[in-house]
């Protein structure tokens, strides 16, 4: 059986670190991070210990290789979304760009909405959201991101 977006998104949660990002003087960001795109994940996770508990709940430094399952697009799709796979692989960089103005960097494909975040258990996000105003930082929903590779019912 092949799980919803709703059981994925509900399993990632769980390991969603609380506390808001250390920020970065402008310009900053790319002077720390220069040439780092092509590095293992291992490198990532020296300084950003929130990404060994994602690590733990979705694969990364892995090869991206759709399969039979019709789960994950096929590459150039997930390509042509502006999803990075440097060597073909899921990295950091696949869901995070240092152009990024949401929490954690999060990488939103190209004419997508950006959403709040819907957290489990917590009523308050489940409200309706037309008319939010999201401002640089807020912490959205990976719902677009996650569509870029899976294909959920």
């Amino acid at each position: 059986m092949r799980p919803t977006i709703l059981a994925v998104l509900s399993a990632l949660a769980a390991f969603a670190p609380a506390r808001a990002p250390a920020q970065t003087e402008p310009g900053r960001w790319d002077e720390i991070h220069a040439g780092l795109l092509s590095e293992p994940v291992s490198t990532c996770v020296g300084c950003h210990e929130e990404a060994a508990r994602l690590h733990a709940a979705h694969p990364v430094d892995v090869t991206y290789a759709p399969d039979a399952s019709g789960m994950l697009r096929p590459r150039a799709e997930v390509e042509r979304r502006g999803v990075a796979l440097p060597d073909g692989k899921v990295h950091c960089w696949s869901c995070h760009s240092a152009s990024s103005r949401w929490r954690f960097h999060l990488f939103l494909p190209q004419a997508t909405t950006a959403r709040r975040r819907v957290i489990p258990g917590v009523e308050s996000t489940y409200e309706d959201q037309q008319g939010d105003v999201l401002v640089d930082g807020s912490d959205v929903s990976p719902k677009p991101l996650c569509l870029a590779c899976h294909a959920f019912d």
